[in-house]
């Protein structure tokens, strides 16, 4: 804790601090503080949040001939046998 330590970071460096104690880039800091001037000069109505790109997950696999025939003799043989 800084309590115990000490100041290691000047407090004239609020920036530095801050981007130190959020565990932020400061160039993502420098985002927020150009995102939050525009709210006030009133380019932006309100903050945006920054989205993280994600690996899209398909929920349908691609099957291929060997498959499909795979599969469709497993429904045929399920079918013969439970008469359903």
């Amino acid at each position: 804790m800084e309590f115990e330590v000490g100041i290691t970071i000047p407090l004239s460096k609020v920036q530095k601090r801050v981007t130190e104690a959020t565990r932020v880039s400061s160039r993502t800091f420098g985002r927020i503080l150009k995102a939050g001037e525009n709210v006030e000069t009133g380019v932006t109505m309100a903050l945006s949040t920054l989205h993280k790109l994600r690996p899209k997950v398909y929920t349908k696999s691609i099957l291929d001939n060997f498959d499909e025939a795979v599969l469709r003799r497993i429904f045929h043989n399920f079918y013969f046998t439970e008469k359903q």
